[in-house]
């Protein structure tokens, strides 16, 4: 039968609780034994095994028998363990426990307290095999159980075979986020050389912040320090980072980089956004930058915005300045503020009205006032007709001194409807078709205006008037029914106007999309030149792509092809852009993907990784190539703890 027995240790010490199927009291030596189903627990704590000995005087406790150790959460197994109640110590032999990434055994193992464990003849593993794929021995080694592991000296076996030493080692058990040195990165490039990247501290300043601070090695370059801090404050209700760089060349140069994003609501709730990418010369991103979009970047900007909604309007302002360094132009705004006033409504009519004022980077400031009155009428459900008319009148410098002010005003007309069709028959998995025809019509006009010399001002440009066109577009939709569902076909829409000043249509453009399936798409864009007799412009989309499971994982497979060309481009492009993720077995995948230019017949961008799925490991062989620079890398890491890695760099460093 179950015996409960409760002894008062003494007055310093709270009441020790014993379960068991028989006790034992040897009175002559002040022991206690216990025998069957023991359970002894002491405030939070609980010792479970076949057979303890209590000693009352030393306040020791010895179980055998499947003992288990609880604490909290954490569960401590052994062949044998030795507690001593009062001073919160104990020792076991060839214990067992575990930890959020892992399992711990050791020969022999002191428990510190309640969250520490030292042990001699130490392993450890995330293999949750019996007998694990590996191990990591250490003849010392000092387990936080909330924290990290560290080990001196550290020797990885695989199947018990060794096959890597270090002199210590030290990785995070710890869940969430902790304070703590990063796992530097190590590797080589043609153009950096030999590096050491990512030796870092990682900081967290409280529930909502963290900063980390570190430095890079750069055989070729130099040392770049680094550091980035993010924060998300409800109580300030604001939330962003910050992002610097700063190094001294080997050749003397001195060059930076920051970036700050912050975004939030400042009091009265005036919302606000604040954005600073700023560097020291154009090709700071395109050296130091591993992202080959931040490598394109050739401009910096930083701005500031704010706005604020009055009634059903909205007023803003900016503060924005931006530096191209191929166009080698600077714009700014110092300041922009634009107001949106309340709209109103009466008689059917819809009335708006707005407002702006720009100072720019020549310190010439104007402003500009538009209203807008407008009626729209359905005739008959079926058309739609709208008509409108706007004034704007502008504040500007003269050249002469004082200001001048011009306005615009501007009329239009314009009516559109939709046309439905549906076939009486189908094809293949459609049991139906139907055809939406869009047309639309719209007529503009604008009276000359005796617009004065002025002074431009950014974006503050009155028009001079005389406009008079006719604007008509045709835009077809053929969908396809299947089942309960609509699928889109192809779109096709066509644009032309009529210029009555020159009398004739100056231009066609054409537009169309076709879906093929739910795996491709194409797109077409252009515009033939009616005077010139000629295509203007060309701007064609096509991509394709399909994914499958196969040994229960997703591959994919996609296909990008863009060309563009047309005397109204810059740039011509032919491209083709090629990404592959395949799992050749269950174990195996292969990524494949490069840019290839039709123009030139050159293969850029390219870019392969191999992936082998190891169990409780992961091998990575990588190899990366953009314009002339390449860097290639092998990784084998464990997956439960990332930071737990060999890499080509770490031998590459020496050869």
């Amino acid at each position: 039968m179950l015996i409960l027995l409760v002894f008062l240790v003494s007055s310093n010490s709270d009441t020790i609780y014993y379960y068991a199927d028989s006790v034992i009291y040897n009175q002559k030596d002040s022991k206690i034994t216990l025998i069957g189903n023991v359970s002894l627990s002491q405030g939070g704590d609980t010792l479970n095994a076949d057979t303890v000995f209590y000693f009352l005087k030393k306040k020791e406790v010895v179980a055998l028998g499947n003992p288990l150790l609880i604490e909290g959460n954490q569960k401590i197994k052994g062949d044998s363990i030795c507690y001593y109640t009062e001073k919160k110590f104990g020792v076991i032999i060839n214990g067992k426990t575990r930890v959020q990434k892992g399992k711990f055994y050791g020969k022999y193992a002191r428990l510190l307290n309640k969250n520490t464990l030292k042990i001699r003849d130490g392993y450890f593993t995330t293999c949750n095999l019996d007998p694990p794929h590996y191990w990591f021995y250490s003849p010392k080694m000092r387990v936080e159980l909330n924290n990290m592991v560290i080990a001196s000296p550290v020797i990885l076996l695989v199947q018990d075979i060794p096959l890597f030493i270090a002199p210590f080692w030290f990785f995070p058990v710890k869940k969430g986020r902790h304070s703590g040195f990063m796992v530097p990165k190590f590797g080589h490039s043609n153009t950096e050389g030999h590096f050491i990247k990512n030796v870092a501290y990682y900081l967290v300043l409280g529930d909502n912040a963290d900063l980390t601070v570190g430095a890079d090695w750069i055989e070729k370059k130099g040392i770049l320090v680094n550091s980035e801090t993010r924060w998300n404050l409800p109580f300030l209700h604001s939330k962003g980072n910050f992002k610097g760089n700063w190094i001294k060349e080997a050749s003397g140069n001195k060059r930076w980089s920051v970036n700050l994003k912050n975004g939030g609501t400042l009091p009265y709730n005036i919302p606000f956004t604040a954005f600073s990418n700023m560097q020291s010369d154009e090709k700071f991103q395109e050296n130091y930058s591993d992202s080959v979009e931040r490598k394109l970047i050739k401009d910096v900007e930083s701005y500031l915005s704010l706005r604020k909604n009055v009634f059903s309007g909205q007023i803003s302002t900016t503060w924005q300045i931006k530096k191209d360094f191929e166009k080698d132009t600077v714009t700014k705004k110092q300041p922009a503020i634009n107001i949106v006033f309340p709209s109103v409504n009466p008689a059917g009519l819809n009335i708006s009205s707005s407002g702006s004022y720009l100072r720019d980077e020549t310190k010439n400031s104007g402003s500009n006032f538009s209203l807008r009155i407008n009626r729209g009428i359905s005739v008959l459900y079926y058309l739609h007709s709208n008509l409108s008319f706007s004034q704007t009148l502008y504040l500007l410098p003269s050249p002469y001194g004082g200001f001048v002010h011009p306005s615009t005003k501007q009329i239009s007309i314009g009516a559109n409807t939709h046309i439905y069709g549906t076939s009486m028959f189908g094809f293949l998995m459609f049991e139906k078709f139907r055809h939406t025809i869009s047309p639309s019509i719209s007529f503009n006009y604008s009276p000359v205006e005796s617009v004065p010399d002025y002074i431009k001002v950014g974006g503050i440009t009155p028009s001079k008037g005389g406009a008079r066109s006719l604007n008509i577009s045709l835009n077809n939709l053929f969908q396809g029914k299947v089942g309960k569902n609509t699928i889109k076909l192809v779109q096709v829409n066509i644009n032309t106007g009529y210029d009555f000043n020159q009398h004739r249509f100056p231009s066609l453009s054409f537009s169309s999309n076709l879906w093929i399936g739910k795996y491709a798409n194409m797109n077409l864009t252009t515009n033939y030149d009616l005077i010139l007799k000629k295509w203007s412009s060309l701007n064609l989309t096509t991509s394709a792509a399909y994914s499958w499971n196969y040994y229960s994982r997703r591959n994919s497979i996609s296909v990008n092809y863009y060309k563009m060309f047309g005397s109204t481009i810059i740039t011509n492009t032919n491209q083709v852009n090629v990404s592959t993720n395949l799992w050749l077995t269950k174990n195996w995948k292969i990524h494949y993907g490069f840019h290839f230019d039709l123009f030139t017949g050159m293969v850029t961008n390219k870019s392969l990784s191999i992936y082998r799925d190891l169990h409780c490991w992961e091998l990575s062989i990588s190899w990366a190539n953009f314009g002339t620079d390449w860097k290639y890398d092998i990784k084998l890491g464990l997956k439960a703890i990332p930071e737990v890695r060999i890499e080509r760099g770490v031998l590459g460093m020496f050869f």
